[in-house]
Parts: structure tokens; C-alpha cells; sequence
């Protein structure tokens, strides 16, 4: 099993993808890891080292097409479609985000898609952010209502290689639909967060019927978690109130930060299995273990 994660080649991201190979490295899996950097002209934070990246043999870097296009998340399926079209990566393979950590390898799934389920990303939730939304829906399926409520993990086993040229495609069409609406409407262009896990789950109704796909809540699970074991570890949400990503961007010119690094405030509490397994991945990279 493969695996592909996407990221701009930016401080924020480097110690998250950090932290994600050395999950990999402890279960031996990371010459099976894809990482595709967006490029970036973000200076690099000098008081953080990239002994991983650095040292990491599947790297795959292309033009930061999400930046161009103002919409920083559409590369993630750009950097897929890519990947397999220029040979780097082939089925089967699993999507991830950066901000995880391997708990378990994935299973080859016998489905050629499978997915993590978020029952809030739900029709009604995105038709507040795309209200258009059915008119794609209902002219791709038949019914308005068809949906998937995806997540951030995804796993193609045997899948048509357009499907990911079309969740590009409708990322993009989103985008665009957005961005003329807003200017229309003579407000400022801003983007929502999920316009791109939108297109995916269109590009999934475009093959609903044509073949079987399973639906999961085992791929992924936050710090908060207790007593669970699912394959990666979710950090999107924190860990109230010792950590958030979003406090360590590190952008310039000041670096600023919650805390000396964001392995600090990872290392402060772990009252969960989960976060406690993330203890063991950070002192793993710095050394302690």
C-alpha cells in the first residue's frame, strides 16, 4: 500500500510532515510514503531542522497551483492527479492529510474506494457554503440527495485513473462558482475550507453505481480519542488547551508561537491513548525515546 500526502513546502508544514515520517518510520513503511510539496517561496524557520524531509526518498515537488489560483487546498487533488500521471504513485494508495500520524498501516480494501465518514460534512452543511450544490448533485446521479460525507482519508484500489482528474475538475468549477458569486455580489473572494472535499465527493458520484465503495469510520481518530485504534491519528482539532496547529504557523517575519516548538506543547498533557501515542512519536523524533 501506498500512501501520498500533500503540503506547500512552508515551515507550518515541515514539522507536520516531521512528525508524520516518523510515524512511518516506525512501522517500517516509509519508503511507502509519497510527499508532494507544493512550492513556496516562504522563508524556512531557522530554528527548526527538516531531518526528515531532508532525508526522505519520495518527494515529488510541483508548482503551487492552489496559490495561483487563490484557493491554497486545491492542490491536494492536483498533487494526486499529478502524482499518477507523471508514474510517481499507483493503486493502491491512501490519501492522507499532513496533519496525521500513522497508528496502524492501512489495509488493502477488496472496494475501490473507501472513505472515512464525517456525518456532519452533510448536504445540508454544504449546501450553506455551495448553495448550488444539488443542481451538481441531482445532474450527476439523478438525485439531489445523493451524497457522500467524506472526511480526510481516502483509499482507491482498482479505480478509473479519471477520477482524479475530475475531482480536480470539479474543485476548480466550485471555485470558480464561488469566487463569481462573491465578486457578483460585490463582496471580497473568500474561499471555504472545504470547497475541495466538495469536489472529491462529486468525483466519487460520478462513478456512484459504475462501482462498490465502502464507507468507514476506522481511518481516522483524534488526540481525544481513548481506547481506540484506527489507523491515523487526526490532529486537526487539537488538543484543548495544551495544542493547536494553527498556533505554530510560523510565518514571518516574527515566527510566532504558542510555545518553544509545537513538539513542546504535544509533550505537555496526554490524558488519552491517543495522545498518548503521539507522546512516543515526538520524543521518537527528538532523541527521548
Amino acid at each position: 500500500m501506498d500512501y501520498i500526502v500533500s503540503a506547500e513546502d512552508t515551515p507550518y508544514y515541515h514539522w507536520q510532515l516531521e512528525l508524520l515520517i516518523e510515524s512511518f518510520k516506525g512501522h517500517g513503511q516509509q519508503d511507502n510514503l509519497l510527499i508532494a510539496l507544493a512550492g513556496s517561496d516562504a522563508p524556512r524557520n531557522p530554528d527548526f531542522t527538516r531531518q526528515n524531509l531532508s532525508r526522505h526518498p519520495r518527494i515529488l515537488t510541483y508548482d503551487n497551483i492552489g496559490r495561483k489560483r487563490g484557493y491554497p487546498y486545491l492542490n491536494k487533488p492536483y498533487a494526486v492527479a499529478t502524482a499518477l500521471k507523471q508514474g510517481k504513485i499507483a493503486q493502491p494508495f491512501t490519501v492522507l492529510d499532513p496533519d496525521m500520524v500513522m497508528y496502524a498501516p492501512m489495509p488493502v480494501e477488496q472496494e475501490p474506494l473507501a472513505f472515512q465518514v464525517r456525518p456532519f460534512f452533510n448536504l445540508e452543511l454544504v449546501e450553506e457554503n455551495i448553495p448550488n450544490i444539488r443542481e451538481h448533485t441531482a445532474r450527476i446521479s439523478g438525485r439531489p440527495d445523493n451524497w457522500f460525507p467524506l472526511r480526510s482519508v481516502y483509499t482507491f484500489n482498482g479505480v478509473p485513473d479519471e477520477l482524479f482528474s475530475r475531482a480536480v475538475s470539479w474543485a476548480e468549477l466550485l471555485a470558480f462558482e464561488s469566487s463569481k458569486a462573491q465578486m457578483g455580489a460585490n463582496r471580497p473572494v473568500a474561499y471555504w475550507r472545504y470547497l475541495e472535499r466538495a469536489g472529491w465527493a462529486l468525483a466519487f458520484l460520478d462513478y456512484l453505481g459504475k462501482m462498490p465503495y465502502r464507507a468507514t469510520h476506522t481511518y481516522e481518530m483524534s488526540l481525544l480519542d481513548h481506547n481506540t485504534a484506527h489507523n491515523f491519528i487526526h490532529y486537526t482539532n487539537g488538543q484543548p488547551p495544551s495544542f493547536s496547529k494553527h498556533l505554530f504557523k510560523f510565518e514571518p517575519p516574527a515566527y510566532l508561537s504558542a510555545a518553544p516548538s509545537p513538539y513542546d506543547a504535544l509533550l505537555r498533557e496526554s490524558p488519552t491513548t491517543a495522545s498518548f501515542y503521539m507522546h512516543r512519536i515526538v520524543k521518537s523524533y527528538l532523541g527521548l525515546a
